[in-house]
C-alpha cells in the first residue's frame, strides 16, 4: 500500500521553497568554475530551507516550530546574500524571492515578520 504524501508538500510556502531551492542550485552550478566552495554552500543553505519549512509545519511543540522557522529564515537571508554577490545575471530575482519568502515564513509559521536583508 502506497504512504500517502505529507502534508507539508502541498503547502505553498513549502511549494515555494523547493522552486527556489532548484533556482539555488542553478546559481551554484552557475557559480562553480569560478567558486567552488560558494557553489556547494549554496547547495547546503537550499536544501535546508525546505527541509526547515517541513519541520515547522510537522512540528509538535510551538518551540521546535519557531525554531525551524528561524533556522528557514536564516538560511533564506543568507541565500539572498549570496544570490546578490554572485553576480550571475541569469539568478537576478533569487535574492528577492529568497527575502519575500522569508517573509512568509515569518508571518507564517514565526509568529511575525522577520525580513533579513
Amino acid at each position: 500500500m502506497a504512504e500517502s504524501r505529507p502534508h507539508y508538500k502541498s503547502h505553498p510556502l513549502w511549494e515555494a521553497a523547493i522552486r527556489l531551492a532548484h533556482d539555488a542550485y542553478g546559481l551554484a552550478d552557475a557559480i562553480r568554475a569560478a567558486d567552488p566552495n560558494a557553489a556547494g554552500e549554496i547547495r547546503r543553505a537550499a536544501v535546508s530551507v525546505p527541509a526547515r519549512i517541513a519541520g515547522a509545519l510537522s512540528a509538535e511543540t510551538s518551540g521546535e516550530k519557531e525554531s525551524e522557522a528561524a533556522g528557514a529564515s536564516a538560511a533564506l537571508g543568507w541565500l539572498a546574500a549570496r544570490a546578490e554577490t554572485a553576480k550571475a545575471p541569469s539568478y537576478e530575482g533569487l535574492a528577492d524571492r529568497a527575502r519575500e519568502l522569508s517573509r512568509g515564513v515569518g508571518i507564517q509559521l514565526g509568529g511575525e515578520d522577520r525580513p533579513f536583508s
